[in-house]
């Protein structure tokens, strides 16, 4: 094996890889759902739906107590089974009757939430299903954490790309069929989660050496120490998700709940390639943390963020300039009110991509009381935002509020990393990407509106661009040893 085969680096590059398939066909799988059941139910019925996996999500996030993320950065410091067995038991002690408790909480008072968030005493079934499939989502999570900490990209697709997506689909499409209403909409979540959930206990069970009582070391106590910084961070982060679409439920409507619901998941397209890079660069930076190799660590920074640049920025590009059009061959014309604030998050979402996998980092090197009091700041600037912009414009408001969240916490995490390590997310390659891509948005604004007005000449225009940038990409950006080693393997792989 080279030394470039070998590096930390090639090590993401590989993992991010089978990570980014598993998760593109994730995508794919859960759009076509979102989609199905946007056009069979409508705005308002969809709004319903919108708000009951907001709810799940939520509460899901706060039984898990951060304790998901801990796990994954936890496992990889310990050589011993017998230690990795002891920090999954001790996680699992403490999310799982969590979950339980927050599910009974939400069915108690499920008539209230019908009627001040639903605006329909009916909705309360549908309440029901979704919190009865948090205990099964928690675990779920928490298996992913374990595969994580494992650095083992397989299992991780499989269980929560393929299988969790996959069966959601085919529920969903079966009650299309049928013709059933939104509660089947719900069970389709639930039993989707309850299928990945027995997974998830089978390879806890049957991959992780979960240590007897005699042989048992808890660590309740530092994984609620590291983590419960991470459950304010993981329910802020939710919040800003998913907090705007209680809001418009609360002060707008369901048909806008609708809309605003359309728009997030294209949106979130923006970051698949930071979801995929940041899967493997968490564990692979804490490991390397816990060594000392600090070099290692910006490079692997500094190349994971270029990456996740220039990949995330024609999924920006169609975005901005094409949003009416993407709606409208996605969910339909009925959705398409919502253009504007697609173009808006967009921009709040790329400034992950601009930023790198900078909370993962944070998270690796332990600073998690920083990224905690960050999230707050942002969630209450939110909030306030939301409060704000939401009655007077409705789901363009609410696109405002969360996209200039976006961009304060990734400038707020990028400033605390900086101070931190002296890690910067702007760099040579990255200054080099924002001027391409800055050109190239220029140059497709002067020739839409002075030689190609129609809609076929734009398009064609945008694909022009497009190969123009794939090349200056190749031709000046991409130059490391182990990139070019890996693009060439890569592209005799594919092109045989």
């Amino acid at each position: 094996m080279t030394e470039d085969d070998s590096s930390p680096f090639t090590t993401v590059l590989q993992g991010s890889t089978i990570v980014f398939v598993g998760f593109g066909f994730e995508m794919l799988i859960s759009f076509g759902a979102k989609l199905l059941i946007a056009r069979y139910l409508g705005r308002v019925d969809y709004g319903e739906v919108s708000i009951g996996i907001t709810i799940m999500t939520l509460v899901t996030a706060f039984s898990l107590v951060g304790l998901n993320t801990g796990i994954g950065r936890y496992i990889p410091r310990f050589d011993s089974q017998v230690d990795r067995g002891s920090v999954v038991r001790s996680a699992l002690e403490i999310a799982l009757p969590l979950a339980v408790v927050s599910s009974i909480i939400i069915i108690l008072f499920s008539d209230s939430i019908a009627t001040v968030l639903f605006d329909n005493p009916q909705a309360t079934a549908l309440i029901w299903i979704f919190a009865i499939a948090i205990p099964l989502v928690v675990l779920f999570r928490l298996s992913i954490g374990i595969i994580q900490g494992q650095q083992r990209s397989v299992p991780k697709v499989v269980l929560g790309n393929i299988c969790l997506p996959g069966t959601r689909f085919g529920l969903i499409a079966l009650a299309v069929f049928i013709g059933l209403g939104t509660q089947a909409f719900a069970g389709a979540y639930f039993l989707s989660y309850l299928v990945v959930a027995v997974g998830a206990a089978y390879y806890i069970f049957t991959r992780v050496s979960i240590p007897s009582t005699n042989q048992y070391t808890p660590m309740r106590r530092e994984l609620v120490s590291f983590s419960a910084p991470m459950m304010i961070t993981a329910t802020i982060t939710v919040f800003l998700s998913n907090i705007d679409t209680l809001m418009l439920g609360y002060f707008s409507t369901t048909s806008a709940v609708g809309i605003y619901n359309v728009v997030f998941p294209l949106t979130v397209m923006i970051t698949a390639f930071l979801v995929s890079f940041r899967f493997i660069v968490m564990p692979q930076i804490s490991e390397l943390h816990a060594n000392g190799r600090t070099e290692d660590i910006r490079r692997v920074y500094g190349l994971t963020n270029k990456w996740i640049m220039a990949l995330s920025a024609p999924v920006l590009f169609v975005f901005l300039f094409f949003p009416a059009q993407v709606i409208e061959i996605t969910f339909g014309a009925e959705y398409t009110a919502g253009a504007p604030a697609l173009s808006i998050l967009s921009l709040g979402f790329f400034t992950h991509a601009v930023a790198g996998p900078n909370g993962a980092t944070l998270t690796s090197i332990g600073n998690t009381k920083a990224i905690m009091r960050i999230n707050i700041v942002v969630g209450i600037c939110n909030i306030v935002l939301n409060l704000l912009l939401i009655p007077q414009y409705s789901f363009v408001g609410a696109a405002i509020a969360t996209g200039s969240s976006y961009a304060l916490m990734n400038l707020l995490y990028s400033w605390q990393l900086y101070y931190s390590t002296g890690i910067s997310p702007i760099s040579d390659y990255t200054s080099q990407i924002l001027v391409i891509i800055a050109l190239l948005f220029l140059s497709f604004i002067t020739f839409k509106n002075i030689i190609f007005t129609g809609k076929i000449a734009a398009l064609l225009l945008g694909v022009t661009l497009l190969v123009i940038y794939v090349a200056l990409l190749f031709s000046t950006v991409i130059s490391e040893p182990e990139e070019r080693s890996f693009l060439k393997t890569f592209f005799e792989y594919v092109l045989p």
